[in-house]
This record gives structure tokens, C-alpha cells and sequence, in this order.
């Protein structure tokens, strides 16, 4: 059980910092309009005046140290949020793709729509994720613990791994249907087995 909350913290990091550089870089490229809207700001007398009531004194820099916060917050952040429903996401669709290969197996007739599929295996996912990552903060410990190690091969290796995932998972899923090439070897496999 230890491994298995191990390996899904570690794609679970490596979608929250894939979250993180992505925000990054559309910070970079939305840069000349920031500073632009700051430029506009010290200008404005009344902005300033807020600032100042407020008792900010470098406009740039509290912003700065607000979007560091609300981006890679390990606790509560745009990173964890969106890294987790990559997880989650990633992780209800294999679960639906062993779903679809066991119906063929064994049901093969029975009709079922994916919306239902999504909402129950979405359901089933967050369960897991939360009893796997928020339960007793396992995921900000794993953060601060990977965020530690420094061994560059050992960090491009699981970002390959974890850029993989989602993307294998809706081919698993989408492989594990009954018209598919291995969802229709398990519908044959019934058609052998049971008749």
C-alpha cells in the first residue's frame, strides 16, 4: 500500500510542477502587459493612494510574492489543484478502461453510458485520491520531499513518465471498448468462453 501512495504522489508532483512551469510561462509571455499595468498604476494617483492605504510600497514585488504563493502554495494552490485533477483525471480513466475490458469479459451485452462511467469512476477516483493524498497532508509532505531531490535524471525520468499518463490513460480507456482491437479480443474471449 506504501508504494502505490508513493508512485501516485510522485505523479501527482510532477502534474503539480507541469502545472506550475506552464503557469510560468504564460506569466513570461503576458510580462509586457503586466508591465504595462503597472506603468498605468504609478501613474494614477487614486491607485497609488489604495497602495498605500493598504500599506504596499512596491506594487511589483507584493505582486510577485502573491502569484508565488497562489501558483506553488504545496498546500493550496493553482499547482495542486490542477495537478491533482490531472491525477484524478488520469486515474479515473484507467480505472474505466479496466472497467470496459472486465464488462466484455463477463457482460458483454450490457449497455451502460459514459456519462454514468465518469461520474462513478470520477467518484471512485477522488475517493482514492483523497485517502491517498490529503489524508493526513501525504501530498504537501511528498512535495517537500521531492522538491529535495536534486538528481536531474532521476527527475526527467518521472516527468517523462507523468507527461505519459494522461495520455495513455484515455488510450486505455478508449482501447479497452468493445469496438477496439483489445476490448474486442476480451468481447471473443466471452463469446469462447461462455458459449
Amino acid at each position: 500500500m506504501k508504494n502505490i501512495e508513493y508512485y501516485y504522489n510522485l505523479i501527482y508532483y510532477f502534474f503539480y510542477r507541469g502545472t506550475i512551469r506552464f503557469f510560468q510561462i504564460l506569466d513570461f509571455l503576458l510580462k509586457p502587459i503586466k508591465i504595462l499595468l503597472f506603468f498605468i498604476a504609478k501613474k494614477v494617483p487614486s491607485i497609488q493612494k489604495k497602495y498605500e492605504e493598504r500599506g504596499i510600497t512596491n506594487p511589483e514585488e507584493y505582486f510577485e510574492r502573491w502569484m508565488k504563493n497562489v501558483d506553488e502554495n504545496p498546500s493550496r494552490s493553482i499547482g495542486t489543484m490542477y495537478g491533482g485533477g490531472l491525477a484524478m483525471s488520469s486515474l479515473a480513466f484507467t480505472l474505466i478502461g479496466f472497467y470496459k475490458l472486465l464488462k466484455n469479459l463477463f457482460y458483454p451485452e450490457f449497455q451502460d453510458s459514459f456519462g454514468y462511467l465518469l461520474i462513478v469512476f470520477g467518484l471512485i477516483a477522488y475517493t482514492i485520491d483523497n485517502f491517498l493524498v490529503t489524508q493526513q497532508d501525504q501530498g504537501e509532505k511528498y512535495i517537500k520531499q521531492f522538491n529535495k531531490i536534486k538528481d536531474k535524471r532521476w527527475r526527467r525520468k518521472w516527468a517523462f513518465i507523468t507527461a505519459l499518463t494522461f495520455p495513455l490513460s484515455i488510450t486505455f480507456m478508449v482501447m479497452a471498448s468493445k469496438s477496439s482491437y483489445i476490448g474486442g479480443f476480451f468481447f471473443e474471449l466471452h463469446q469462447y468462453i461462455f458459449h
